[in-house]
Parts: C-alpha cells; structure tokens; sequence
C-alpha cells in the first residue's frame, strides 16, 4: 500500500476534479424537469435537492489520474462505465435513451448523493467515497454507494412509503466510512 503522501495527493486531486467537472458540466446542464420533481418531492421535502440540483445528458469521463489513483489505492473504478454520477449539484447521466422510469430511479439514486454532498461538503464527501472504496475493495462496497443504493430500493419498491432522504443521509452518515489517509 502507497504512504500517506501519495494517498493524500489523490484525494487533493478527486476534489479538484470533482470540483472542475461541476463548472464545466454546470453551464450546459438543465433544472430538472417539473413532472420528476413533483414524483420525487414527498422524498427530498426537508432538503432543497430537487431546486438546486441540475443535470445533462453526456459522456462520463475518467478523471486524467485514474491509472495514478487505482495503483496507489489498489482499487479502481471505470467511470465511463456508469450510466450517471453527480459532481456535488450536478448530475450527468450517460443514456439520452433513458425511458421515463429508469431517468426516475436514476435521478433519485443521484440525487441521494446531492444530498451527500450538501450534508458532507466536497471534502467530507470525497475523503468518505475514497476511504469506503478502499476499505470494501469495491464501488457496491462503498458506504455513500449502499446508502443511495438502499434508497433508490425502498423507493423502487415502496413508492407510496416516502421517507427523508436527508435524515437517512444524516442518521448513516458516520457509519462505516473509513478515513483513507
């Protein structure tokens, strides 16, 4: 395992790329649309998620240190190869093909970490995604991951049953995260 240097130099550099995606993502990405706010709303009342946070439809990039970041964490994470990520407000969803439904279960399970993001700052959401990532070894591991994961799965299967995405963020938001450095 590299020393702490080298594992705080990647998290210096996640920050500033998460930070830097955002502004560059940001100018073109569009609110989102009335009909998902109103479906999703009775989930994120206590929280101004659905207002602030936008998205758009494109590529979703590697960050330039990938190849750095997976040998000094030994662990590594394709992320052209996931169908959304947020960057703090900013939501990019890989598929313009999405049906309705499944832009609705994306857009929850992004929007979780929106809140994430607001609850944690970049830093703390960073420092946590990192340290979930290698202390499981792997994405579905990470703890800010199974978090949105368990969410986007109540709503998927208990859609009437509304809860406070902001409160389960905040009750797990010490649990389990590993500090990497």
């Amino acid at each position: 395992m590299a020393d702490l240097t080298e594992q705080q130099r990647i998290l210096v550099q996640a920050r500033e790329w998460i930070k830097n995606q955002r502004d560059v993502y940001w100018p073109r990405a569009h609110p989102l649309p009335d009909n998902l706010k109103l479906v999703l709303r009775p989930f994120f009342q206590d929280t101004d998620a659905l207002d602030v946070a936008r998205y758009v439809v494109d590529a979703i990039p590697n960050p330039p240190f990938r190849a750095k970041a997976a040998a000094v964490l030994g662990v590594d994470i394709d992320f052209s190869q996931m169908t959304g990520i947020t960057f703090q407000d900013t939501i990019v969803i890989a598929d313009a093909a999405l049906d309705p439904a499944a832009f609705t279960v994306l857009a929850f399970h992004e929007l979780v970490h929106v809140v994430q993001y607001k609850v944690l700052g970049v830093d703390g959401f960073v420092t946590r995604y990192v340290g979930g990532l290698v202390g499981g070894g792997d994405y579905f591991a990470i703890p800010l991951e199974l978090v949105a994961y368990t969410a986007q799965a109540r709503f998927m299967v208990m859609p009437a049953e509304h809860f406070s995405v902001k409160e389960l963020v905040q009750r797990t938001v010490s649990l389990g995260y590993p500090d990497p450095v």
